[in-house]
């Protein structure tokens, strides 16, 4: 009778932590499911994902490059600032979030500061240097105005820097593609 009492504990206990801990899992948050939300104009959500991401791991600085995207997708160029600027501060050698800044010249027209900021982020190590140059693809393709010969000229730098991706990054290839069209 003892042995039963005892089983039945310890199955008390294991399922009990299985279950929280099920429930962990399931509430964990990626910057994979906020890059997802921000593609489905999820902007609070995203919003959401990425403050409790960078809440967790504040010192990273990928996060604050994604929340950035995130809001200057939704409109708010300010705090889109606010964030590339603070990934930087908070992870300096992360230089993607200077792609986030070289985004925000582009939209205000200065095409110099953007190739600078762009030029800082390629400093980036090769193991990075792939994403640097998906994301300096991503940034001169949205760039949301402009006259016919502007927008051709970003995405001729687009295609410049997409092409230097890697040929697996199925984002990168699809930017490739809508930059094509433009071209």
């Amino acid at each position: 009778r003892s042995t039963y009492i005892f089983f039945a504990m310890k199955m008390k206990t294991l399922l009990f932590t299985l279950a929280t801990s099920g429930v962990c899992l399931l509430q964990a948050q990626t910057i994979d499911q906020g890059r997802r939300q921000t593609r489905n104009e999820q902007y609070e959500d995203a919003a959401k994902t990425f403050e409790a991401i960078i809440a967790k791991k504040p010192k990273v600085g990928e996060p604050y490059y994604w929340a950035g995207i995130n809001l200057l997708e939704s409109g708010d160029t300010a705090s889109a600032k606010t964030m590339f600027e603070k990934g930087l501060q908070m992870m300096p050698k992360y230089s993607i979030n200077n792609i986030g800044l070289g985004h925000l010249a582009l939209r205000s027209g200065n095409v110099t500061e953007a190739d600078n900021q762009f030029a800082m982020a390629r400093k980036a190590g090769k193991k990075l240097l792939p994403i640097v140059n998906r994301e300096i693809g991503r940034a001169y393709l949205m760039v949301p105005f402009g006259t016919p010969s502007n927008l051709k000229m970003y995405a001729d730098k687009a295609a410049a820097s997409l092409k230097l991706a890697s040929e697996t990054d199925y984002e990168a290839q699809l930017l490739l593609g809508d930059a094509y069209l433009v071209i």
